[in-house]
C-alpha cells in the first residue's frame, strides 16, 4: 500500500521515497526493526514506520508551519537502513550484524543509500540534503549514534516521534511479561526498571 506516499503533494519527494521503499518491498514484509531491542520481530520494520506515520501525520496537522510531506517522506525512509544492518531470515530472526551493520551503521548506511538513489532519479536541490540531515539526526544525541542533533523542525519532530514509538513498545513489551503489581529486571535500553500497573485493582 503506497497510498501514504502517493499523498506527497511534492513530485521529488514522492519519487524519491517510493524508489527507495521499491528496492526493497520484499525485505520490508519481514524485516525486523532491531536485533533485541523495540520491535524486533517479523515485521517490525514496516510496523514501526507505520505506527510513526500516523504520529507524523497528527503532529503536522498540529503544527501546521512543519512541512508535511518532508515529515512524511522522513519517517518513511529513516530507518531504511536497517536492511543493511542486519541479517535476517524471513521469520524476522536476526542472526547478526553485517559488516556494514558494524562499521557504519544503520544511520550512515541510510545516508548513502539516499544519496545513490538520488541521484539515479534525478532528485536534485535541497530537498535529498535536508532527507540526510534527518537520518543523521534522529537518534537525537551523539551518545545514542546521531552525530548531529536536529537542526530544523521536521527533523525534531521525526527524532520525537521515533523515540516514542520505540519506547512505547519497549514498555509494552516488557510489560506484558511483568505480572501486575510487580516491576521488571533493569531494561538496559531504557536505563530503568518498569512497572505494570495494576489500574486501581491494587492497594
Amino acid at each position: 500500500d503506497y497510498s501514504y506516499i502517493d499523498s506527497l503533494k511534492d513530485e521529488d519527494l514522492q519519487k524519491l521515497t517510493r524508489a527507495i521503499i521499491q528496492e526493497h518491498e520484499e525485505q520490508l514484509l519481514f524485516w525486523p526493526a532491531a536485533y533485541k531491542l523495540h520491535h524486533a520481530m517479523r515485521g517490525g520494520l514496516l510496523y514501526h514506520t507505520l505506527s510513526i506515520i500516523k504520529l507524523a501525520s497528527a503532529v503536522a496537522r498540529r503544527y501546521p508551519s512543519i512541512d508535511r510531506d518532508l515529515l512524511l517522506a522522513g519517517v518513511i525512509i529513516h530507518d531504511r537502513g536497517k536492511i543493511d544492518e542486519m541479517k535476517s531470515d524471513e521469520t524476522g530472526n536476526v542472526s547478526d550484524y553485517t559488516h556494514e551493520g558494524q562499521l557504519l551503521g544503520h544511520l550512515v548506511g541510510g545516508i548513502i543509500s539516499l544519496d545513490r538513489v538520488a541521484k539515479e532519479t534525478g532528485v536534485t536541490g535541497e530537498w535529498p540534503l535536508l532527507l540526510e540531515h534527518m537520518l543523521l539526526s534522529h537518534h537525537g544525541e551523539s551518545e545514542f549514534g546521531s552525530p548531529k542533533q536536529p537542526m530544523f523542525a521536521e527533523a525534531e519532530a521525526l527524532h520525537w516521534i521515533d523515540i516514542m514509538d520505540a519506547r512505547m513498545n519497549t514498555m509494552k513489551t516488557v510489560t506484558d511479561k511483568t505480572p501486575p503489581g510487580a516491576f521488571s529486571e533493569r531494561i538496559p535500553s531504557l536505563d530503568r526498571r518498569v512497572y505494570h500497573p495494576q489500574y486501581g485493582k491494587g492497594k
